[in-house]
C-alpha cells in the first residue's frame, strides 16, 4: 500500500490496484453519489418490471449496456424491491 499526500488532510492510497481516499481520521471516504441519466433510470425500471431478480450474467450485461457497475445495478434493484414492500 502506498500513500500520497493530498489537499486538506486527505490521503490517497492504492490498494489492490484501486485508488482509495482516506480522511484525516484514517477512515475511507465514500465515493461520490452517481447521478443516473433518464435513459439509465428508464431501462432499470423496465427491466425491474419484467423481473425483480437477475442472474449474475444478466446483471453484468445490463450494467455493461447502461455504463454502470454490477454493484450499482444490484443496489438499484434491491432499492426497488424494498421500496415496493414498504408501500404495499
Amino acid at each position: 500500500m502506498s500513500k500520497l499526500a493530498f489537499a486538506d488532510d486527505i490521503k490517497e492510497s492504492i490498494e489492490n490496484g484501486e485508488l482509495t481516499r482516506i480522511n484525516s481520521k484514517g477512515k475511507k471516504m465514500r465515493k461520490p453519489r452517481t447521478i443516473y441519466s433518464s435513459l439509465q433510470i428508464q431501462q432499470l425500471e423496465r427491466r425491474f418490471q419484467r423481473t425483480q431478480y437477475l442472474a449474475l450474467p444478466e446483471r453484468a450485461e445490463l450494467a455493461s449496456t447502461l455504463g454502470l457497475t454490477q454493484t450499482q445495478v444490484g443496489m438499484d434493484l434491491k432499492k426497488r424491491k424494498n421500496h415496493g414492500r414498504s408501500h404495499t
